[in-house]
């Protein structure tokens, strides 16, 4: 009986389901041929050590029969338990995973976060000095100088300004979400908001299409519209010059979602496989910081939704991303 036993539950703990349910009833019907009576074994040769059932008494026999019937029932058993006992260990493992996916991500956002406010802080500084220099010379040389070094001072002072902008973006794009708060609004405010926030040509190429406009959510509001605004500049960065972008909103029982749509030529598997990761780009310098996909993913899994992609050579790219309504 144990010898059988033990094989049920090797193959209860390393076998599929299925045949480990067959090992369990082939088990009970070879240790059930035990109990066969004499003639069933003794006509086709078998060895008379097997022959050991008759004759019995009828309360032995009935002993015999329970004994297989209680074979037959710890072997389901066995099978049963255990192979709940692996969904369970299965469940919890993918459970641990994600919630040490989450955790890195969240250790994750806050590094971020904390270094872009590192680097905007040290850079401020330097930054300050060279545009107050170039200020004094072009005021300077403004009288009589040459047009050329103007120019060139005039850059200068663009381009400061411009690592200005681009550090306060990143430290408020990577800080923002980890402490705003919720607050409900309107689904055609918000789509209104992010069409303003874009330039004027591009605003007439935006076509919105939402199915109940006067739907309000609960959100996150100024992180949502960064989000957002970000999703349909990566479109129209990515679409020709004439090419309409579409951006769909659904409220529905579950939450809300948001899908952009542009007309561009598309992502190959390479480039899809590595989009939400932070600092890539595929655009050229100084025109992102490639954190656009990966603040809205992460976003996004903190309200409980997510974010997908859907894109191929020559066939555009459309964007999934919702959130849930808990």
């Amino acid at each position: 009986t144990f010898l059988f036993l033990v094989h049920v539950v090797v193959g209860a703990i390393l076998l599929p389901m299925t045949m480990a349910w067959g090992l369990a009833g082939f088990s009970a019907l070879c240790y059930g041929g035990f109990f066969l009576p004499v003639s069933a074994w003794c006509g086709y040769g078998a060895p008379q050590a097997l022959c050991h059932t008759e004759p019995v008494s009828p309360e032995m026999s009935l002993h015999l029969q329970g004994m297989w019937v209680a074979f037959a029932i710890t072997a389901f058993f066995v099978v049963f338990f255990v192979t709940r006992i692996q969904e369970a260990l299965t469940v919890h493992r993918n459970t641990e995973s994600r919630l040490r996916e989450s955790q890195l991500k969240n250790e994750r956002l806050a590094s971020l976060a904390a270094l872009s406010a590192g680097a905007a802080h040290e850079f401020a500084t330097p930054l300050s000095t060279i545009a107050v220099a170039a200020g004094e010379l072009y005021r300077e040389m403004s009288q009589g100088a040459h047009e050329v070094w103007l120019e060139d001072l005039r850059l200068i002072r663009s381009q400061v300004a411009r690592c200005r902008d681009i550090l306060s973006q990143m430290a408020a794009d990577a800080g923002e979400p980890l402490g705003e708060g919720i607050v409900s609004l309107r689904v055609e405010d918000l789509v209104g908001e992010v069409r303003a926030s874009l330039e004027p040509q591009r605003q007439a190429r935006l076509v919105i299409d939402c199915s109940d406009p006067d739907a309000t959510i609960t959100i996150p509001k100024r992180s949502l519209h960064r989000v957002l605004r970000g999703l349909v500049s990566n479109a129209f960065h990515a679409s020709p010059l004439s090419a309409t972008v579409t951006l769909k909103v659904v409220v529905g029982h579950d939450g809300a979602h948001f899908t952009v749509s542009d007309q561009g030529c598309g992502m190959d598997a390479n480039i899809l496989a590595s989009a939400r990761e932070p600092f890539f780009t595929t655009k050229e310098a100084g025109q992102g910081l490639g954190l656009g996909l990966y603040l809205a993913s992460t976003m996004a899994e903190r309200l409980g939704g997510g974010l997908e992609i859907d894109s191929a050579p020559g066939q555009g790219t459309t964007v999934y991303f919702w959130i849930s309504k808990e």
